[in-house]
């Protein structure tokens, strides 16, 4: 059984290393292949396209309010293990790499530069059809598509 136990983990570990691996092109960027999908993370944003490959999708943060010390500019990513990170002074955006999916969190380490009710906008370019749907947003185009889930906010008592 301890075999058996062993030889699931093993296969697991290998099934999820196989589904997504980053690449360095140019400088400053960074890729992720997916087998469903390939992200490309630059300093002017993230560019999303499925692997259906019929659609754009590329979302940049522009601004941040109600909190000092931020830097919304262009940030070179970083690579954390399985995640990316842009460091933004008091912010760390960053992507986790998820079994079939991407997911972005915004984490602020202190706050004690909060003056206010925070909000984090960003835009986003797609050529594909936006609609909303249950649980978020959904932007299609012939049998592509980009989802984006709704926002949950968490505060430092969870």
């Amino acid at each position: 059984m301890r075999n058996l136990y062993f030889f699931l983990i093993t296969v697991i570990s290998v099934l999820l290393f196989q589904l997504g691996g980053y690449s360095s092109t140019v400088q400053g960027s960074v890729v992720l292949k997916h087998a469903l999908f390939e992200v490309s993370y630059s300093p002017q944003g993230i560019n999303f396209n499925p692997a259906a490959g019929e659609i754009d999708w590329k979302w940049q943060l522009k601004t941040v309010s109600g909190i000092n010390s931020v830097e919304t500019g262009l940030i070179e990513p970083v690579v954390s293990g399985n995640d990316i990170r842009y460091h933004r002074g008091i912010i760390t955006e960053q992507y986790l790499l998820r079994t079939f999916s991407v997911e972005q969190q915004f984490i602020i380490h202190s706050g004690e530069s909060i003056t206010g009710n925070l909000v984090i906008e960003g835009t986003v370019q797609s050529d594909g059809n936006l609609r909303r749907v249950e649980g978020g947003w959904n932007w299609t185009k012939n049998e592509a598509n980009v989802f984006v889930g709704d926002v949950f906010v968490f505060d430092a008592n969870g």
